[in-house]
């Protein structure tokens, strides 16, 4: 009788927490093109590692270099931080993770741009 008390409990347990999990799954952004990420905070993060990596490239000295590394830092740290979704998004600020992901990926682009036209030395200008 006791073994059927303890098993029932379990079993109880287990469908709670899996019926709480599946609550908190997120089936869908609300956005047309736009999927869930399931495994956002992994990928923020290699993204958030990939976008400090990429702009030592441009001079330590020019403004976009000092902004990009301290709200990638940032961002970076509150994903680390929390493991809830909801409470990423609502820190950051900016939409949700699926849209700070593209957000991510578009920066490491323009990273790359920066650094291929060197838009930190200005416009060449020739003199008359």
């Amino acid at each position: 009788l006791e073994f059927r008390r303890v098993l029932f409990r379990s079993i109880c347990r287990a469908m709670f927490a899996t019926k709480a999990l599946l609550a908190t799954v997120k089936r869908t952004t609300g956005m047309v093109g736009l999927p869930v990420i399931p495994n956002a905070r992994a990928v923020l993060t290699e993204l958030y590692d990939k976008t400090l990596e990429n702009i030592q490239k441009i001079p330590a000295n020019t403004e976009y270099r000092k902004n990009v590394e301290a709200f990638t830092k940032y961002r970076r740290n509150v994903v680390k931080e929390n493991e809830d979704i909801k409470t990423i998004e609502k820190i950051i600020g900016c939409g949700q993770v699926e849209e700070l992901v593209e957000q991510a990926k578009d920066e490491l682009s323009l990273i790359e741009d920066y650094y291929q036209y060197r838009i930190w030395e200005g416009p060449k200008v020739k003199s008359p």
